[in-house]
């Protein structure tokens, strides 16, 4: 089983094993084990049926460096809702840490997580924001996705304007870090 940390968009941490089983993966986090069925569909669409009662289309896009699949960005679209995701392994996680974490700049940029088009802002420049808020809405593939904050903070800059087309990991919006006490 390998190890990987995720960090979801409410700053929140949690570890993940995942292991292979056959054509599923079985991932346990906390106190749960989940298994999961995918099935790739044209495109970056994926099927996903979750533990043999839950089915799910999603699309998933990676932005890893290539050399391990779940090792990277990882930008989920279910049911309206992009799930922005953190995707290290062990060793990167060793390495972030010896030279001292992650750029708190970038801790707070939002990038567009597929191509689409920027609807509408849900703030504006110096405004607070806390973990989970909503910032901007993208259309992309005909559905609305809202972007949300990974963290406490105040948004220093809009970087797109409404009715732009965004390339995928187009900045959106950045954010500066809250210090912390």
């Amino acid at each position: 089983m390998k190890t990987y940390v995720v960090r979801l968009a409410d700053g929140e941490t949690v570890e993940v094993g995942v292991e292979a089983d056959g054509d599923d993966l079985i991932l346990s986090y906390d106190d749960v084990v989940r298994r999961l069925d995918l099935r790739r569909l044209p495109g970056a669409m994926m099927h996903m049926l979750v533990d043999e009662q839950y089915s799910y289309d999603a699309v998933v896009e990676w932005a890893g460096d290539g050399s391990d699949p779940f090792d990277g960005r990882v930008n989920v679209l279910v049911r309206d809702r992009v799930y922005a995701l953190d995707v290290l392994d062990q060793r990167r996680v060793r390495m972030r840490d010896a030279v001292g974490g992650e750029d708190e700049a970038e801790a707070g940029a939002v990038h567009a997580p597929m191509p689409g088009k920027v609807l509408r802002y849900l703030v504006a420049p110096g405004d607070r924001v806390v973990a989970g808020q909503g910032l901007v809405v993208v259309e992309a593939m005909k559905m609305e996705n809202e972007l949300t904050a990974s963290g406490d903070g105040r948004i220093s800059a809009l970087c797109a304007e409404v009715g732009d087309n965004v390339e995928k990991g187009a900045l959106l919006v950045s954010v500066e870090a809250e210090e912390r006490a």
